[in-house]
């Protein structure tokens, strides 16, 4: 629960959500942190009943198979392989333009883009995919194609082999 993991934004933006949106129940990884009390405060005031905040050590398995669609509202990011995981588990994901979240995320096609910062971008995302069964599906299955294509172990470990293994480089003449 750091603060450039703008959990506060995302808590904002589902209480933006109105009473059909709002049958959504928050899952947030993470129980430790200096924002932790801060946004149990955030969620019980502005997401009553509707929040759970779960032990790190949860089960990655588990907390993504009860999950419609991943958000990762970060105000600073370096490559999140938490979007990967999402995109392998077919999620659709709604994240913020930072780091190399765009590396990860085709806006459009695997899931939604938005500014960092801003609880009424974030909202409109999350809506529209939640009132889109048919972008959420169509999302998820591209989430799920890109990863089997580009972010296999084996492919990733084909691609480190290549950049570290060329062997001398050849010197121009």
């Amino acid at each position: 629960m750091a603060p450039e993991k703008g959990i506060g934004y995302l808590i904002e933006a589902l209480s933006q959500l109105d009473v059909e949106e709002a049958k959504i129940h928050l899952l947030i990884k993470g129980d430790a942190g200096p924002e932790l009390p801060a946004m149990r405060a955030l969620a019980a005031s502005l997401l009553p009943g509707r929040w759970t905040f779960l032990d790190a050590e949860a089960n990655n398995e588990q907390v993504f198979a009860a999950t419609d669609l991943f958000a990762l509202p970060s105000l600073l990011e370096g490559f999140p392989l938490v979007l990967m995981e999402a995109a392998f588990r077919a999620l659709p994901v709604v994240a913020t333009k930072v780091g190399s979240v765009g590396d990860l995320v085709i806006d459009g096609t695997t899931g939604l883009l938005v500014e960092p910062g801003n609880s009424v971008a974030l909202a409109g995302a999350i809506r529209r995919l939640l009132s889109d069964c048919q972008l959420r599906t169509r999302m998820a299955n591209d989430a799920k194609s890109r990863a089997l294509e580009e972010f296999t172990e084996d492919l990733m470990a084909t691609r480190y082999e290549s950049l570290f293994c060329r062997g001398p480089r050849q010197k121009r003449g």
